[in-house]
């Protein structure tokens, strides 16, 4: 789950903050800060992306404008959130968390908490998986036909090892800017990531290229700081 700075507030063009009636009128400030991809799958959608309430809007309606409380979501992760009020604290977010830490990537679309996470901390992780869905796949008991998020994992992975092997061959500056052209319209950075994690430059690039990704959250590598602090948290 790619770590990201919302930033503060939009302003409108004289510099005032941005009214809204309506959560989805932040959608616009919202993929220009972060860019057409899912908060939480990291999937690129053009269309079908809604505004997002980490704190659902039903159950906590003085949150529903809140900007701090909105990030980005296709309709999967959006659905596998619950309606009623959830503890913010019990799970990790994007926004406020180093979330490239706490979970791993795998060849078969599969997401898992991070072995190198405490038990409490790999805990957390389990519980965001569950949240937002992310472990589903065909044999999971929520899961449901037209969920493609695992099979899309999986699909951005051979792409992005295709890319890998395709770079090793040609290992030009030309190939590099393709590489970031393809990951770019693909979505799936932390997969991206995983799968050029020997290759620092690329990382470096994606980190770049994926907007407002949370630079503070990588070392020069391009792996995952072992120990971030993010607004008071610990992963």
């Amino acid at each position: 789950m790619r770590p990201i700075n919302r930033g503060d507030k939009p302003t409108d063009h004289q510099g005032h903050l941005l009214a809204v009636r309506e959560a989805s009128e932040y959608k616009e400030a919202l993929e220009r800060r972060l860019g057409p991809f899912c908060s939480y799958c990291e999937r690129r959608l053009t269309v079908s992306l809604a505004v997002e309430h980490m704190q659902g809007k039903l159950a906590v309606p003085a949150l529903e404008l809140e900007w701090s409380n909105l990030l980005l979501a296709c309709s999967n992760c959006n659905s596998a959130k619950p309606k009623s009020e959830i503890d913010l604290t019990l799970y990790y977010w994007p926004d406020t968390h180093n979330t490239a830490r706490a979970f791993t990537y795998d060849d078969a679309g599969d997401v898992h908490p991070a072995p190198a996470l405490t038990p409490g901390e790999s805990q957390t992780a389990s519980r965001t998986l569950e949240l937002t869905g992310l472990d589903r796949r065909p044999g999971h008991p929520k899961w449901r036909q037209g969920d493609r998020r695992w099979e899309d994992r999986r699909d951005a992975w051979k792409i992005a090892q295709d890319q890998h092997e395709d770079l090793q061959r040609r290992p030009t500056s030309t190939q590099r800017d393709k590489v970031l052209r393809v990951a770019r319209q693909t979505g799936y950075f932390s997969v991206w990531m995983t799968v050029f994690r020997d290759d620092a430059d690329m990382c470096r690039r994606f980190i770049g290229a994926f907007p407002n990704t949370a630079v503070e959250c990588f070392e020069e590598s391009g792996a995952p700081k072992p120990f971030t602090e993010r607004e008071g948290a610990s992963v």
